[in-house]
């Protein structure tokens, strides 16, 4: 049992090295505008807050997070119902480097974060999706409850390094960069709390299978 682990831990590692060392996209014909096309516009209940420069997208990322991620793409999208909004941002990506998880970024922007813990999202298309959700309060007293999840071949995962093994994996058994999504949601108003969080997620993943076929 013992030599069976070390040699698949050897198998993820060269299968690792070759990921991040392989340069290019693959010709998946995938981009921003593509992402932007196969997403959801739309929640039950829901719309999209358009910006005033691209009827796409609500806010466009900073220069700085393209540059480190180098991702196929970024949508970041505001859905309103109401007094509640909640901000949505999907990441594509045919690298475990395009992705980030959200408990390294907050901190270094003020945001102190409660233990991130684990829950399952049910939905009608995708079955029950494993997220990781965590609070965190600013020195205003402003409060976010944030629910994430990945998505890769071999289904989705609560965490970044489960996304890692998955990709590596796939990319090993099938010689081809594997194309993987990373899904926050984020609450923008106090009262809206774990329950009402994940429903909307939930809707958004099974909008987001009908609208890009399948993808995503």
């Amino acid at each position: 049992m013992r030599q069976r682990l070390i040699i698949l831990l050897a198998i993820l590692a060269v299968a690792g090295f070759a990921s991040f060392n392989r340069h290019g996209k693959s010709d998946t014909g995938m981009n921003e505008a593509w992402l932007a096309k196969a997403l959801p516009m739309e929640i039950p209940g829901f719309k999209m807050h358009a910006s005033d420069s691209n009827p796409m997208e609500s806010y466009h990322m900073d220069a700085e997070t393209y540059n480190k991620l180098k991702p196929i793409g970024i949508v970041a999208r505001v859905f309103e119902e109401g007094n509640r909004s909640i901000d949505t941002v999907v990441i594509a990506g045919d690298s475990p480097d395009n992705f980030h998880d959200p408990t390294w970024c907050l901190p270094g922007q003020g945001w102190k974060l409660e233990d991130r813990k684990d829950t399952v999202v049910h939905t009608k298309t995708r079955g029950d999706v494993p997220f990781s959700y965590f609070s965190a309060t600013n020195a205003n007293g402003d409060k976010l409850l944030v629910a994430y999840t990945f998505k890769a071949a071999g289904g989705y995962h609560a965490t970044i390094t489960r996304l890692t093994l998955d990709m590596w994996w796939k990319e090993f058994v099938s010689g081809q960069k594997q194309v993987g999504a990373f899904y926050r949601f984020l609450t923008q108003n106090p009262d809206t709390n774990l329950d009402g969080l994940t429903k909307f997620a939930a809707d958004y993943l099974d909008q987001a299978k009908e609208t890009s076929n399948g993808v995503f």
